[in-house]
């Protein structure tokens, strides 16, 4: 497949799809890819993800474009973070994290710092939750605008 072809079936796939089958099939990650295409100067790098989306768009339409959370979480680690690779080189793509992770992950290392009694030397501050938090609004408010993330179930 070429690139303009790719580029119009990723596109169509929001007209195609409902909204829960978007999140599944990591739609804003591969429309971002696509989008930002031109930005990935190695040739062979660009051939390689051509490949990746061409492979991508056959598995999804085989799939009839419905996938269930296990399903997705293996097209993401096959082709979304595969891709991602590239573009975190040639065009500083950065990973999106749900802001509920944010605050799941960051409670339980300052939990753990907490009671390793590593926080009291910061008047307990939760060190990890204000990091992971600091992360998602840059992303969300910098990275997001310009449509240069991707993510599991993105």
């Amino acid at each position: 497949m070429e690139f303009e072809e790719i580029k119009e079936i990723i596109l169509s796939l929001e007209d195609m799809t409902s909204k829960r089958m978007r999140t599944y099939i990591h739609y804003k990650s591969m429309q971002n890819f696509v989008e930002h295409f031109h930005e990935i100067k190695n040739e062979r790098a660009q051939r390689k993800i051509i490949d990746l989306i061409s492979e991508y768009i056959e598995e999804i339409k085989a799939g009839n474009y419905d996938f269930d959370v296990h399903e997705s979480a293996n097209l993401a680690k096959r082709y979304v973070f595969s891709i991602a690779q590239y573009y975190k080189e040639d065009s500083s793509f950065m990973e999106m994290i749900k802001l509920q992770h944010v605050f799941l992950y960051g409670l339980l290392i300052d939990s753990l710092l907490y009671l390793g009694g590593v926080l009291s030397k910061f008047w307990y501050v939760p060190i990890a939750t204000s990091g992971f938090l600091f992360y998602y609004l840059f992303v969300v408010i910098i990275k997001e605008r310009k449509g240069r993330v991707y993510g599991m179930f993105y």
